[in-house]
């Protein structure tokens, strides 16, 4: 129960609301919370927990088997093969060739991190 309860609350991003239920100011206000939630975390934890993303347990269980199965089990040349020239975007990035610190000001060593980003397929779908 304290994993739910520490977890980010991505619903004000994540689902539509009713604005003639929530004006305006809330929805915003709640966003703002959500974000600096959200900052704090990555920024003090290096990753975050998450719910109210409107995704099944099934999608999100069968999400980590895949991500497993890719940036742990496959060789790195099969990994590689996803490379792409923005990787800030989408594709696999290997480890200690990015840098967060660097994105929020800060200087440090490149991060001890895989990571696989996955996006809309087409701007069109932004």
């Amino acid at each position: 129960e304290w994993i739910r309860e520490s977890a980010i609350d991505m619903s004000p991003y994540c689902q539509s609301a009713n604005v003639s239920d929530i004006d305006e100011k809330e929805i915003l206000a709640r966003k703002r919370d959500c974000s600096a939630k959200l900052s704090k975390m990555l920024q003090t934890d290096g990753f975050a927990l998450v719910r109210g993303t409107g995704m099944s347990r099934s999608v999100c269980e069968n999400a980590l088997i895949a991500a497993k199965l890719f940036l742990h089990d496959a060789e790195e040349p099969v990994r590689r093969s996803c490379l792409t020239k923005d990787r800030a975007r989408r594709g696999y990035s290997p480890m200690c060739t990015e840098n967060f610190a660097s994105l929020i000001g800060e200087h440090g060593p490149n991060d001890l991190v895989k990571k696989f980003r996955v996006g809309p397929e087409t701007l069109n779908a932004m």
